[in-house]
């Protein structure tokens, strides 16, 4: 097969994979588990999958090798990993969603300039097209929600937020393209297991809810596990595909996860927006966490 086509088939995985989390983290949710005991379950197992996938693929002792030959680029993105994660959580806690939203759905037009930069990718024509009609849905569909917003310092996580994302996808190409025997398979399993920190600090500051491990049920765990396994596939997808593909089409391919998201949300009924608005089918953000008009919380972050 084409190796352009093996990258699109794993951004399409791996963007399929992620698209019933806002679903499975409100079933979550429902099962009485506050924000912080998700955040540390989901970290734990997605770190553990993550580990568990790189592992398969080259064995542990290989995947530790590989990961020695490149360290500093390995250190560099499990901080861009931590980064998101913990982006998207107070992004969407302290910024109106909807600018959150389209800040951080930027990160595609950032890995398009990055790529070019760092490693000399230039864009398809077809690639281009699709990146300015991506800014043109992003501004038909957030802009009326944001023209009365006025600027705020807060506004720079949202944008760091897609940045981070972007510049992971740019390390990515570049180390796959030249430091081709290392590998940063291990990276998004680091990533995961330091943003339990913040989870765990979390929790501390919460006056009342379950503990990490109390009193949650075999659906929760259900639930956690499914959604844990599609993160996993997406972050795997992260680390995998910008070695066939150029960046800004991994995540312009990543940005559909969107689009099916709500999709997934319309099966979960709740008080506060269960059913998406007609835009929200046509919202190509950079996660499918929220089709609510409400303030967004830390349960619908990923």
């Amino acid at each position: 097969m084409e190796s352009r086509k093996i990258g699109l088939l794993i951004a399409l995985v791996g963007m399929l994979g992620a698209t019933p989390d806002a679903m499975l983290l409100r079933l979550e949710n429902d099962e009485g588990a506050v924000s912080s005991t998700i955040l540390i379950w989901r970290y734990l197992l997605v770190g553990a999958i993550q580990f568990a996938i790189a592992s398969s693929m080259s064995g542990v002792r290989g995947l530790l090798r590989a990961s020695t030959l490149a360290p500093k680029c390995n250190f560099a993105a499990a901080l861009l990993v931590t980064a998101s994660n913990l982006g998207f959580v107070f992004s969407l806690l302290w910024v109106d969603p909807a600018k959150s939203l389209l800040l951080i759905s930027l990160n595609s037009l950032w890995a398009a300039l990055l790529g070019y930069a760092v490693c000399g990718d230039e864009l398809p024509a077809r690639t281009a097209l699709a990146q300015g009609g991506a800014l043109i849905s992003l501004a038909v569909v957030f802009v009326p929600d944001c023209y009365e917003l006025k600027p705020d310092a807060l506004d720079l996580i949202p944008l760091a937020t897609g940045i981070a994302m972007a510049a992971y996808l740019t390390l990515a190409r570049f180390v796959a393209l030249r430091l081709p025997r290392s590998s940063l398979e291990l990276s998004p399993a680091l990533g995961s297991l330091a943003s339990i920190g913040f989870a765990v600090a979390m929790q501390r500051m919460q006056p009342s809810g379950h503990a990490s491990g109390s009193r949650l049920t075999p659906r929760f765990f259900l639930f956690l596990s499914l959604n844990a396994a599609g993160i996993a596939l997406y972050n795997t997808a992260l680390v995998l595909c910008p070695r066939f593909i150029t960046g800004a089409e991994c995540a312009l391919v990543l940005l559909g996860e969107t689009v099916l998201g709500p999709v997934w949300v319309r099966q979960v009924p709740r008080t506060c927006g269960a059913a998406p608005s007609h835009r929200a089918f046509t919202r190509p953000s950079a996660s499918p966490t929220h089709t609510r008009t409400g303030p967004c919380t830390l349960n619908e972050c990923r």
